[in-house]
């Protein structure tokens, strides 16, 4: 696959290092530099299926992000109802995360994020030590965040900021099961797929992509 950046974010290409003029974007693909790079796969509890190439959210940014995502576009529609989201939002959820079928995790958290690329959304760099090439998925959970601070800590990461927070718990895994209570949103690269439960797994060197090497974006080095 080649990519010529021509969206809103350009958030696959940010996390390449593919510039996002088309004559760079074009010398890349001339350079034919290939890189075979992992994908990842959700199934839902309606045994669904989807695969996605940068993240899925579970929690508060996938009920708002559908609300949003036109806003960078100049249409403002969905922004009242995003307030209104958010001060009915219920603020302690249960997560419950069942890692490699081994580690189980269960944390109060309005927001968790299963990452394979490590910018999405507006640039935000959610996974900053992802790597696309190493088998493995980069979960990001935020437990103490009240809803104002969840939101203003996404507003300082946008494009690509570097904004350390000691409460955010990281973790890495082949395979991820999710299960809610009470049952939060569940979105793929911004799509709402489900809610509640969900099965996720990384799949290895799934796409050829030409792309320059690791460096030349915010992607990191395996390991």
């Amino acid at each position: 696959m080649g990519i010529i950046p021509a969206g809103t974010s350009n958030d696959i290409a940010k996390s390449l290092g593919i510039p996002e003029n088309i004559e760079g974007a074009c010398a890349i693909l001339a350079s034919g530099n290939t890189r075979k790079l992992d994908l990842g796969s959700i199934t839902t509890k309606d045994k669904k299926n989807h695969y996605f190439f940068m993240m899925i959210a579970i929690g508060l940014t996938a009920t708002l992000y559908p609300m949003v995502e036109d806003v960078p576009n100049g249409k403002f529609g969905g922004v009242i109802e995003a307030i209104r989201t958010i001060l009915k939002y219920k603020p302690n959820p249960t997560v419950n995360l069942t890692l490699d079928g081994e580690s189980k995790i269960e944390v109060e958290t309005m927001l968790v994020t299963i990452a394979n690329t490590p910018v999405t959304g507006l640039k935000n760099l959610v996974a900053p030590d992802a790597s696309m090439e190493d088998g493995l998925l980069d979960i990001s959970v935020y437990p103490g965040f009240t809803k104002a601070e969840l939101i203003n800590y996404f507003i300082k990461t946008a494009n690509v900021g570097v904004t350390p927070d000691g409460r955010i718990q990281r973790y890495r895994a082949k395979k991820i099961k999710v299960v809610t209570s009470p049952k939060l949103d569940i979105s793929s690269e911004g799509i709402l797929v489900g809610r509640g439960t969900a099965w996720i797994k990384v799949l290895p060197g799934a796409l050829r992509v030409i792309a320059p090497e690791i460096g030349a974006g915010a992607e990191k080095t395996a390991g």
